[in-house]
């Protein structure tokens, strides 16, 4: 796998969220005298936890947005807003998005680097504490994208190679609705997969 299995760029319209799949409900059930059972919870397991390798199923390192929520923000969020969110959730990536669709991606290297600093040499009448998301994401267009078929049969060796010759830091997942439309199925990290990776070392 290669960086040709990436989705061709541009011309891309704004794409929506998969809906969330509901959390799984049990049903309690009572003794027979019908009180309710008392109940312990199991010894902790002193399993090792699975290291990830790069041999595993590239679904591994996904965040599924059908079953956690997508992080977002809002375009006209002011920068400094958006990263005390990023700070609070404990994230260093948010999508972007305007009226329910995403628009983009905006990075804490973003904020933080030099797109701020080079907004304000093109508009110096700008002052820093003005500037907003929409001003400095990477605009849905131009994200790295690899279809959600791709992810389901690659490896994690295949997504390592696609980052180490492109330079990408993260891909989004695209899946093909049955009405036609397109969902952001999920996000991969380059930095959170290295670095699971390097646990093994």
């Amino acid at each position: 796998m290669n960086t040709s299995l990436l989705l061709p760029k541009g011309g891309r319209a704004c794409v929506a969220l998969p809906p969330r799949m509901p959390p799984l409900r049990l049903p309690a059930h009572r003794l027979d005298g019908g009180s309710w059972a008392t109940a312990v919870l199991p010894p902790r397991s002193t399993m090792e936890p699975h290291l990830l390798r790069q041999s595993d199923p590239a679904l591994r390192v996904m965040t599924d947005f059908a079953r956690h929520e997508a992080l977002t923000v809002a375009e006209d969020r002011l920068i400094e807003d958006a990263l005390d969110d990023m700070f609070r959730l404990g994230v260093h990536v948010l999508l972007t998005a305007r009226d329910g669709k995403v628009t983009g991606l905006v990075t804490s290297s973003d904020i933080q680097g030099e797109r701020p600093r080079q907004l304000i040499r093109l508009k110096p009448q700008l002052r820093p504490e003005e500037i907003r998301v929409r001003d400095i994401l990477t605009p849905w267009s131009e994200l790295p994208a690899v279809g959600w078929e791709t992810v389901q049969q690659a490896r994690v060796s295949d997504l390592l190679e696609i980052f180490d010759e492109s330079g990408y830091s993260y891909l989004v997942v695209l899946e093909g609705a049955a009405d036609g439309s397109v969902l952001v199925r999920g996000l991969i990290c380059h930095t959170w997969l290295r670095r699971q990776l390097e646990r093994l070392i």
